[in-house]
């Protein structure tokens, strides 16, 4: 057996591409020959790792067995590169996050990181869902996840709490009060999160339960713009405490004291199979020792 790290290369271009023709546009390389190199891995292997059906491809038992295989080979080949160069180049790694930590805790993180180590992860922020699709597709090194959301195929480990609160306009009418109950919650406006998001399960799974009555509430994918919904009194939302500490909001919105605590964990999650490269471990250790609360 001969196999090559082109075609381990080919491979998962082709797992997170897709199709072959970006595949092929993302690595610099024909169609044909992309094809064509496919085709050599599967004759090494000795079986296909796609089935094929209407000119379409689609990753069988024996192209799922392969990626955390060729994503390991490929990241040791990576860092033996760079560690055996004259000029070292950067780390390259891939972390992803939900936008609650994206928006409230990880700029913070990556101006510490990069202090310390001198580099940065490339970064994507996406609801939970997509997030998760990118851990088991090998697409993302880890991620930084709210616990009830994360799937029991991936492995985490605990890092911190996050406390949710009640938010509103500091000239909100429920502002001015030194409690609030739930009934009066259940009269408001909510703006909340889309219903994928961890943020929205939490408050459907956590909150919602204590209202008896149907309520009308605003659905947006950002923060920023719930939070300026807030500002301009339109409602009142469920989110991450820390938004109080950012100094855009924190002199406008206040938080409304409720009987109740409620907290989430967050966690540093990963595939399972996922080989942690010194430069990820790095990453990892640098967050298990920055708890932001």
């Amino acid at each position: 057996m001969n196999i090559t790290i082109k075609q381990l290369k080919v491979f998962l271009s082709i797992v997170n591409h897709g199709n072959m023709t970006a595949a092929a546009d993302v690595i610099n390389m024909t169609k044909g020959a992309l094809s064509q190199s496919l085709a050599e891995l599967e004759i090494q292997l000795g079986e296909p790792i796609f089935d094929r059906k209407n000119s379409r491809l689609y990753l069988n038992q024996a192209g799922r067995t392969l990626i955390p295989l060729a994503d390991e080979i490929l990241n040791r080949m990576k860092f033996i590169e760079d560690e055996f160069s004259l000029h070292q180049s950067t780390p390259k790694i891939t972390i992803g996050c939900t936008k609650s930590i994206g928006s409230f805790f990880l700029p913070n993180l990556l101006q510490q990181f990069e202090t310390q180590h001198h580099w940065l992860p490339e970064v994507i922020i996406e609801n939970v869902h997509s997030i998760q699709e990118l851990l088991t597709r090998f697409e993302l090194d880890i991620a930084l996840l709210e616990s009830s959301a994360i799937d029991s195929s991936l492995q985490h480990e605990f890092w911190q709490k996050d406390e949710m609160v009640i938010v509103a306009s500091i000239h909100h009418p429920l502002a001015q009060l030194e409690s609030v109950s739930y009934e009066q919650l259940n009269q408001e406006r909510w703006i909340l999160r889309e219903a994928n998001s961890a943020s929205r399960k939490f408050f459907d799974h956590q909150l919602a339960i204590h209202f008896h009555q149907p309520f009308e509430y605003l659905i947006l994918n950002s923060f920023d713009a719930i939070l300026l919904s807030i500002f301009n009194q339109l409602g009142v939302t469920f989110i991450s405490k820390a938004c109080l500490d950012n100094p855009f909001y924190k002199d406008h919105l206040v938080q409304l004291n409720i009987e109740d605590q409620y907290f989430r964990n967050f966690n540093i999650v990963h595939a399972k199979e996922k080989y942690l490269s010194p430069p990820i471990q790095q990453f990892i250790q640098f967050i298990q020792s920055h708890k932001l609360m």
